[in-house]
């Protein structure tokens, strides 16, 4: 993310490219929040309530470097769904390429926002 900031990249999108090499790394085995969430599916177990803060975490992230860049932000939801998506994809699926197909599908939807002002906007 540091690098993408120097290289006047967005932030938000250079999250893509991490995941990215992640999924390509020797040894990916899939994202242990999810794995965890799924394994302790009870709201209140530690390790459920610990991947659910990451995952808020990530979320906070992701609209904080929209808003730094003057974008409008609209709803969290829909711009982790995408990151979500790549991850989940990724590991039950086999799609090591997800997170190259997430951040076209997240950038195409970024500036379908900025020329449709309003279009997109729904609540967080």
């Amino acid at each position: 993310m540091k690098t993408a900031k120097e290289a006047g990249e967005s932030p938000t999108l250079a999250i893509f490219d991490a995941l990215d090499a992640w999924f390509h790394a020797e040894g990916y085995y899939g994202y242990n929040f999810i794995n965890a969430s799924a394994e302790y599916a009870q709201p209140g177990d530690a390790i459920y309530d610990f991947a659910a803060e990451h995952k808020a975490a990530l979320q906070t992230l992701i609209h904080d470097s929209l808003a730094a860049r003057g974008k409008r932000t609209g709803s969290r939801q829909w711009r982790l769904r995408f990151w979500s998506t790549a991850i989940v994809s990724a590991h039950t699926r086999g799609n090591r390429d997800a997170a190259r197909l997430a951040k076209t599908a997240m950038a195409r939807r970024l500036l379908a926002d900025i020329d449709r002002p309003g279009k997109f906007q729904t609540q967080s």
